[in-house]
């Protein structure tokens, strides 16, 4: 529907950005505020579009509005919802091969690096 995801994500930085004051039950971002964000990134949106965004919008809100409505008073606060931790081995040095026996096997070299086909043009 929208011409780009990152034009959809700076209007909803925006909205959010300079509402996150306000965030509580009832707010409502109304065509007006959605007309003027898109003005604040210079784009013009049809009114299709500004429909469809502000049904976005408002849904998002009323999602935030569900959540600040959760007692979190007794809740500490966490990183991850299970006490999972990542499981690593330790690191082990290990011999490394000799720079000659590297550079030996590529089909081009220069000084001690290897060289390769240009990839940026």
């Amino acid at each position: 529907m929208f011409r780009s995801i990152r034009l959809f994500n700076r209007i909803i930085h925006q909205c959010f950005w300079r509402k996150r004051d306000e965030l509580g039950v009832g707010l409502e971002i109304d065509k007006q505020q959605i007309e003027h964000l898109a003005s604040l990134i210079r784009v013009q949106l049809s009114d299709d579009e500004i429909t469809s965004l502000g049904e976005e919008l408002n849904g998002i809100v009323n999602e935030f509005n569900i959540l600040q409505e959760v007692n979190t008073e007794d809740v500490e606060p966490t990183g991850h919802i299970a006490d999972l931790q990542t499981v690593l081995r330790s690191d082990e040095a290990q011999e490394s091969i000799d720079v000659e026996d590297v550079l030996s096997n590529a089909p081009q070299t220069s000084n001690e690096f290897i060289r390769v086909k240009r990839v940026i043009e």
